[in-house]
């Protein structure tokens, strides 16, 4: 009833709108700040296809203003398709008057969805450039998203060579989606470094993106190495910088190198939600403790004592996505981690704990099995 509502007070507004329009002789620009008024309140697929209708009887169907705030209300609406059949499929539609901020809309629309939309975005890029639109600053990074999404190298390459052409090639957003979108694409990972080492002033996106690469690539000694290098540049790291280098930590099974960085993080509290990871890993050691939980401190080789020991377990890898886990899904919900290297002794007992005080199912993949958690039972029968 309140839709109905809503929806009529919607075409009462329209029909005021047409009235008004008509009788006044046709006043475009007062036409065209009512339609970017009624798209700013457009909620709703059949309201945009009204809307439609309004802007064909209004003869706003080629203002290139309307039709950006057109597309960019249906790619709230997830319709971005609707808005491409009235700008590009229609017999009415005049591409000649389109802007930059328009085709921006649509292939950032196209770039953000799935793989087969992002083909879109390359395609309505190149039928930018075909209908003698120059590409600003702004273009790009959509496009090399939707490169990096595709994990093109030479769709990649091609539209390095546009920016360079172009001259957008010094701007910071620009250089940091290209590291990205590199690091993203197989055999570019060489080329995203020699961009990184050139960029006169990296910032943590910089920084991020390539340690990210890394990463990604079971690279963890580099990617280690380059955060080193963060460290003695002065540039503060992200939430995003962190989650790469303790993915790092766990492929190198440094519990040494994973407590560095947890004091590391400590001393530089980056982000709000490690403090309540911590908090959560903490609770967990209690719990597992009242259930009968013994830490296994002979996996730690350092030369320490056994509270420092029994620290440095508790901030293992799994122990952080668990605790992660726990903290940002729903009681109940089955938890699943994957690791390069095989599950270690006290993170083996210590999950049994905490599947079973947790009431999860847990499951871990490892180097060389699935582990599946439930009740204080692994499916290994604890022989791997």
């Amino acid at each position: 009833m309140q839709f109905s509502s809503s929806k009529s007070k919607f075409l009462r507004t329209i029909n005021t709108s047409l009235h008004h329009h008509h009788s006044t002789a046709v006043n475009k620009r007062a036409a065209e700040q009512t339609c970017l008024a009624l798209l700013q309140s457009c909620d709703s697929l059949p309201k945009l296809t009204q809307l439609h209708t309004h802007i064909l009887k209004l003869g706003l169907h080629n203002n290139p203003l309307v039709l950006t705030k057109f597309t960019s209300t249906s790619s709230d609406l997830n319709s971005i398709h609707y808005a491409s059949s009235l700008l590009f499929a229609s017999d009415d539609a005049d591409t000649s008057l389109y802007d930059a901020f328009l085709f921006n809309t649509v292939i950032r629309a196209y770039a953000q969805t799935s793989s087969q939309s992002k083909h879109s975005a390359l395609c309505y890029y190149k039928f930018m450039l075909q209908s003698g639109v120059l590409p600003n600053k702004f273009t790009y990074p959509f496009v090399l998203k939707a490169c990096a999404g595709l994990g093109s190298l030479n769709l990649g390459k091609q539209v390095h060579g546009s920016v360079l052409k172009i001259g957008f090639d010094t701007d910071l957003h620009v250089q940091n989606t290209m590291v990205h979108m590199y690091c993203c694409c197989g055999g570019g990972l060489e080329f995203a470094r020699t961009l990184f080492d050139e960029m006169p002033k990296p910032d943590s996106v910089s920084w991020s993106a390539m340690i990210g690469g890394y990463a990604r690539l079971g690279m963890s000694i580099n990617a280690v190495g380059l955060f080193r290098e963060m460290q003695i540049s002065g540039v503060r790291p992200d939430e995003i910088t962190m989650v790469s280098v303790l993915s790092a930590c766990t492929d190198l099974g440094a519990l040494e190198l994973g407590k560095w960085l947890e004091s590391y993080i400590d001393k530089a509290k980056t982000h709000n939600q490690y403090k309540e990871i911590y908090e959560m890993v903490d609770e967990m050691g209690r719990e597992m403790k009242r259930a009968g939980y013994l830490p296994t401190t002979s996996e730690v080789l350092l030369d320490i004592d056994e509270e420092d020991k029994e620290d440095a377990l508790n901030r293992h890898s799994e122990k952080l996505a668990i605790a992660f886990a726990l903290l940002k899904t729903p009681p109940g919900t089955p938890i699943r981690i994957v690791k390069n290297l095989r599950v270690c002794a006290d993170c083996h007992s210590a999950t049994k704990f905490i599947s079973k005080i947790y009431n999860r199912e847990i499951v871990v993949r490892d180097r060389n099995r699935f582990h599946h958690f439930s009740n204080a039972i692994c499916s290994c029968k604890d022989f791997w």
